[in-house]
């Protein structure tokens, strides 16, 4: 059992702690709003054009604007994103880790980086399994919705699970041209 003075030392040290940790997390001074503005952009790690589709795959549908990769900034050479978090002591969410992507190769090989992202993959799956249901009406929900980029197009491969369990493997595979 520990003396109170341990227990006083204990207490100390473990606010002291989360002081320190309270105030690095508050003045990251690098937020969403100000690299929209253009600012920290030298801060940025280069990533290739696969890296950043497998970042935006992950967004889903969210209560607020925060938690999913978003595109922060353009500009002629680059795509700039990351993924704001809510800030506790600030108006402006944070972005810990800057990423940027060759511009011209991102619109080479994924020209509608703008528009899908993992909302809307899912919204694939989902309509899918309306379909379906529109048919046999026996699917109760989708599982592993995922995405591969390909050239000219992305295939979107997911299990729709049956009401007794069992499992339809489905793929559905969209050129470029049908998103625009």
């Amino acid at each position: 059992m520990l003396s109170k003075s341990d227990t006083k030392r204990f207490f100390i040290r473990l606010g002291s702690f989360f002081s320190v940790a309270i105030l690095a997390f508050s003045s990251c001074k690098m937020t969403a709003q100000s690299i929209r503005k253009g600012e920290h952009l030298e801060r940025a790690i280069e990533t290739p054009v696969e890296d950043f589709f497998v970042k935006r795959m992950k967004n889903k549908i969210k209560k607020t604007n925060f938690g999913n990769w978003d595109i922060l900034f353009k500009d002629d050479s680059y795509v700039y994103f990351g993924f704001p978090l809510l800030r506790f002591f600030g108006e402006s969410p944070i972005v810990e880790i800057l990423y940027k992507t060759d511009k011209l190769k991102l619109e080479e090989k994924f020209p509608m980086y703008q528009k899908f992202d993992g909302i809307e993959k899912n919204n694939l799956c989902r309509k899918a399994l309306v379909k379906e249901n529109q048919v046999k009406n026996v699917y109760t929900h989708f599982l592993n919705c995922e995405a591969v980029l390909e050239l000219n197009s992305i295939s979107v491969t997911f299990t729709l699970v049956h009401q007794d369990k069992s499992t339809k493997d489905m793929r559905i595979k969209k050129s470029f041209k049908e998103f625009r």
